[in-house]
């Protein structure tokens, strides 16, 4: 994540591992969600069943049993450091963030996909992130949840948020946000499950699509300023139509602090252990953020 948060001045929070970790952009863990130790040994065996090469990740450390295995130059290109090799992973299945397995037949990799989710379904979350790449994390660590938990860190409804992607572990995005992209480069199924397509990665797929279908839905009114209430009518609003009379509404410290967050990415960081902590909603269309006011209190002291 180093060389991202570096070449595009990131300053928010970040996802690593599809969500299985969250961190400020200085690499300080705000959320950390390891695998159940039972189900990160189940689904090494099943990846070595399947003929796949097994990697583990900690928050920290990439851990590999053969430096020479497929894929491993790549995977150090991409992540920019080299793993750490080991005989043996027992002694970290405790502490992993993420299992890789990874193997050039592609019909295998599917295959093993498929026996995980089986069979360790309600334990982790497995999907491939490239056709030779099936990711194993926990349950809770998927992309769709992060489309959540940064729509909760930075008070954004998810009908302000486009999502883009070109493998099967970013359909739960997907089916997130209305305003979902599927690159030109992905397959047929992953595709389907968005709602826009775009020009493939090496047709500058990504830029094509922030031009054509976000910078360009000027009718659309989450857009459009001149058509968008302020924010306090929105939060008034929702507390009318939804009858939150119990919870605090915008002249609420709270919400003065959720306003900042989105523009002030120090108090976001600091927001965003609140969010983890006391596991508050994301914001959804109309069903902004209202949380109880003890729950709200108790992330204003901890923000303030």
């Amino acid at each position: 994540m180093q060389m991202v948060i570096k070449d595009v001045n990131l300053s928010t929070v970040v996802a690593g591992f599809n969500g299985g970790v969250y961190t400020t952009s200085n690499l300080d863990p705000i959320v950390m969600r390891d695998l159940p130790r039972d189900a990160a040994a189940r689904s090494i065996e099943f990846i070595e069943e399947h003929d796949l090469v097994a990697w583990l990740y900690t928050d920290t450390v990439w851990y590999v049993q053969d430096p020479k295995g497929p894929h491993v130059d790549r995977e150090s290109r991409t992540v920019g450091f080299e793993p750490e090799v080991t005989s043996d992973y027992s002694a970290y299945v405790a502490q992993t963030a993420k299992i890789v397995g990874v193997s050039d037949d592609l019909e295998a990799v599917a295959a093993c996909e498929k026996k995980v989710q089986q069979e360790l379904g309600d334990h982790v979350s497995a999907a491939r992130s490239q056709p030779f790449h099936l990711d194993v994390t926990h349950p809770a660590a998927n992309k769709g949840s992060v489309v959540d938990f940064l729509s909760a860190v930075y008070l954004i409804p998810s009908s302000s948020i486009a999502t883009l992607g070109d493998m099967p572990n970013d359909v739960l995005m997907f089916k997130k946000i209305d305003m979902s992209i599927a690159m030109g480069n992905a397959s047929k199924e992953v595709q389907a499950e968005a709602n826009f397509v775009t020009d493939s990665n090496e047709e500058e797929g990504f830029a094509q699509a922030i031009e054509r279908f976000v910078l360009n839905q000027t009718s659309i009114s989450l857009l459009s300023s001149s058509s968008c209430p302020s924010e306090k009518e929105f939060h008034m609003d929702c507390a009318t139509e939804f009858g939150f009379s119990e919870f605090l509404v915008c002249e609420s410290a709270f919400w003065h602090l959720c306003r900042r967050a989105r523009h002030c990415g120090r108090l976001a960081h600091e927001h965003a252990y609140c969010v983890a902590a006391f596991d508050l909603p994301p914001v959804d269309g109309r069903r902004s953020a209202f949380f109880p006011s003890d729950t709200a209190g108790r992330c204003s002291r901890r923000c303030g």
